[in-house]
């Protein structure tokens, strides 16, 4: 598990060496109110290569059919995107992304809305990255 706080538009953190099959974003806390929203996530290959593409990402909730978690993995975070927002329900929150198989996770990256839409309200504040074989 590694934990982070996010006081940037852009956040990315180190994984670590472990492999595992489910990767989860674990929010525990937002800037703002009760949604929870990020334009864009990236998890990276220890060498850097992004990996989470050709899985099945999954959330906590979806505040409606155009802000779903596969909105955040599809590699587009410019300002006339959706990205994942949560329904209007108090944290923790989470958004996860099944491999299929274990992969190793090297670093996480994470945009958020404010980084594309000029607004602060749903920003994580703080959050763990957790990775299971078994979810």
């Amino acid at each position: 598990m590694i934990a982070g706080m996010m006081g940037a538009q852009m956040r990315s953190v180190a994984a670590g060496p472990a492999a595992a099959r489910y990767w989860r974003v674990y929010i525990t806390a937002v800037r703002s109110g009760n949604y929870a929203g990020l334009a864009e996530v990236k998890m990276r290959a220890p060498g850097g290569a992004v990996i989470s593409v050709g899985g099945t990402p999954a959330a906590s909730s979806a505040f409606s059919g155009l802000f779903t978690a596969s909105q955040a993995f599809d590699g587009f975070a410019d300002a006339g995107h959706n990205g994942w927002m949560t329904s209007n329900t108090a944290p923790p929150h989470w958004i996860a992304y099944d491999f299929g198989s274990a992969k190793s996770v090297g670093s996480l990256e994470i945009i958020a809305y404010s980084a594309t839409m000029n607004s602060h309200l749903n920003d994580l504040k703080d959050f763990q990255l957790q990775s299971s074989d078994d979810n």
